[in-house]
């Protein structure tokens, strides 16, 4: 009932915002991202100022990757982070780290597979690695070792044949992957569009694997919006205000669809991506209330456990706080 009460007051309290009341100081939330696709209801919510209807002075620091946030957070310098679980997150949080996952930002659903497996075009082409467990023995780029897409990797590799440990891991951001196929320096890579977008429209490589094909991915988190523990304790109206206007944004974009102008501008405006990628990239799955799949997280936790990544686990209760989204229908 106090999870319903929550909801209804963050509401209200947008509304009467909205209503025209009299204008107040903005409050400033530092948010942490990292310019992707899947950041999208984020993107609309800005360009179409339901951000300011909230009363929100958003300031944004832009990111490498999801694990770099982390010195960030400690520090006090965000409140609000754009990122994927990995075992930096988990491993943080058993040690007392003070931040919650508190909304979906993209997940892996039949259809929406926005990170893929891909292969250098040439290897492709000449029938040398047309599946996944072709890449037994060869180099694969991933972002960081003990992220999200590490594990999609190994659950992918496993269902067409091969181990985990029958590859071989490079480091590489997602420019430096594309790089590396150009210059033939790794096999393959895990990337995420719109890179994928970019890798085909450039002829540096091809889709080999779908994470959707996979049993364990087909309902999958990848992305997540993180509040520290200090912004829900101490400026909670705020933070409600915030979550609601990222879930008009997702409302606008369920509603709208990934190809609307409106939506693809949002984006261009905020990420500097072409959009010819922006129209060609296959999006991410949205839950239309924001709920994350929390399941999937518990799997991905006990996959990093026993692949030595994540030294204590748990519970979930410690990694998420679903209060600020409606509840569950």
């Amino acid at each position: 009932m106090r999870l319903r009460r929550c909801w209804r007051a963050g509401i209200v309290s947008g509304a009467v915002l909205a209503a025209g009341a009299p204008a107040l100081a903005a409050d400033v939330v530092k948010l942490g991202d990292l310019a992707t696709l899947s950041s999208a209801p984020l993107y609309v919510a800005i360009e179409k100022g339901f951000v300011k209807e909230q009363g929100i002075d958003l300031v944004t620091e832009r990111f490498f990757a999801a694990a770099k946030m982390n010195s960030a957070f400690t520090a006090g310098e965000l409140e609000v982070g754009i990122g994927t679980a990995n075992a930096g997150l988990f491993n943080a949080i058993a040690q007392g780290f003070d931040i919650k996952v508190v909304a979906d930002k993209g997940q892996i659903r039949p259809g929406h597979a926005y990170e893929k497996l891909m292969a250098r075009k040439d290897l492709v082409d000449s029938g040398q690695v047309t599946r996944p467990r072709d890449f037994k023995g060869r180099k694969i780029a991933v972002l960081a070792k003990g992220t999200v897409n590490s594990y999609e990797l190994a659950k992918l590799l496993e269902y067409d044949g091969i181990a985990f440990k029958d590859v071989e891991l490079v480091v590489l951001g997602p420019a430096q992957t594309l790089q590396a196929f150009a210059s033939k320096s790794v096999d393959g890579g895990v990337i995420v569009e719109p890179w994928i977008a970019k890798a085909v429209a450039e002829g540096l490589a091809l889709a080999v694997g779908e994470f959707d094909t996979v049993p364990v991915l087909r309902s999958h988190q990848v992305a997540m919006i993180i509040y520290t523990g200090r912004f829900i304790r101490e400026r909670r109206p705020v933070a409600q205000r915030f979550m609601n206007a990222y879930l008009k944004g997702i409302e606008f974009l369920t509603r709208r669809g990934w190809q609307d102008d409106e939506v693809v501008e949002a984006i261009v405006k905020q990420t500097k991506i072409e959009r010819a990628l922006v129209k060609q990239a296959v999006p991410a799955y949205l839950s239309p209330d924001g709920r994350p799949d929390v399941e999937s997280l518990v799997r991905l936790q006990d996959w990093l456990y026993e692949e030595g990544m994540v030294t204590r686990k748990v519970a979930m209760d410690q990694v998420v706080d679903l209060s600020f989204l409606p509840p569950p229908r």
